[in-house]
């Protein structure tokens, strides 16, 4: 099947320590306005979408982010469903690979790209084609990350980590009034 859903979420440990001893009031002050986004990206369940042909390689890289406390997953072996089953997930960011059959995954990035509905999901590229031009052509498409195959867990689990915090932060911005911290205007219009 092409799609195989569970849950994906930060560890509440993966947040970071209470660092508020031997830190100065500006660090404190930084924190204290940073941890609440991770601390949210924990208790939402972010969703990461994979899009490679090869399921093997889309177990593994489940493993790798389930190990590091990740549990809501949509994974795509068919690149032609790849932008039906965004729309349909709305993943919170896409591991997509380069090299597979049918259509080009930088086809998909093209198209996510263009689509006024998927253009703002982070795809991170997670391929095997790791020459400079391939990377330079993702990173032009509108890639977020690159990464090579076969890729270290542990630099794997910190790009989607980071990814998913800049993204929360991107739409903290984009939906919360910053004075009253409640949702903005453009938030209720669009429900």
């Amino acid at each position: 099947s092409d799609v195989c859903s569970s849950d994906l979420a930060l560890r509440p440990q993966d947040a970071g320590p209470d660092e508020g001893a031997g830190q100065d009031a500006g660090a404190d002050f930084a924190d204290s306005l940073a941890m609440p986004f991770v601390a949210s990206a924990a208790m939402g369940g972010a969703v990461v979408m994979m899009v490679d042909d090869e399921p093997l390689i889309t177990e593994v890289t489940q493993t790798y982010l389930e190990e590091a406390g990740y549990a809501h997953f949509v994974s795509c072996h068919d690149p032609r469903n790849a932008l039906a089953l965004m729309r349909r997930h709305r993943p919170s960011l896409v591991l997509l690979d380069l090299m597979i059959p049918e259509v080009s995954g930088f086809t998909v990035l093209e198209q996510a790209r263009a689509d006024a509905e998927l253009q703002y999901i982070p795809i991170i590229v997670l391929t095997s084609a790791s020459g400079p031009e391939t990377k330079l052509r993702a990173l032009e498409l509108g890639a977020t990350e690159f990464l090579s195959k076969p890729v270290d867990p542990s630099e794997l689990v910190l790009r989607v980590r980071n990814t998913l915090a800049f993204k929360l932060y991107q739409d903290r911005l984009a939906n919360v009034d910053p004075l009253t911290g409640f949702a903005n205007r453009q938030t209720f219009m669009r429900q």
